[in-house]
């Protein structure tokens, strides 16, 4: 699947200005039922000088791969998202499992 990624997880190197500039991006969260129990595998911690801003836009790569492990989730498709675009949070993260997937929707 191809999406927009927001990404508000300030620390991760792939963070340019609220995009996310990985190219390809994965969400897990196996058996997660909220956005809570979700995280960016993806993250990886900007060990240089950092100069974020907090304003989160879309990124405008249309080829920004998702995998994700959220079975639970409305948009989880056999190990892919098919959200027309995903908004990764938690802007103080210091490790994966400190963002959260906010496009996350229970499966009713």
């Amino acid at each position: 699947m191809n999406g927009q990624v927001s990404c508000a997880a300030e620390n991760c190197a792939y963070n340019s200005k609220g995009n996310c500039s990985a190219s390809n991006i994965s969400v897990n969260g196996g058996n997660a039922t909220s956005g809570h129990e979700t995280f960016c595998k993806t993250f990886t911690m900007n060990n240089s000088s950092p100069s974020f801003q907090n304003n989160v836009s879309f990124s405008s790569d249309p080829n920004t791969q998702i995998a994700c492990s959220a079975q639970n989730c409305l948009y989880y498709d056999n190990q892919v998202c098919n959200a027309p675009n995903v908004s990764i949070m938690s802007s103080l993260s210091t490790s994966p499992i400190q963002t959260e997937c906010q496009t996350f929707i229970p499966r009713h």
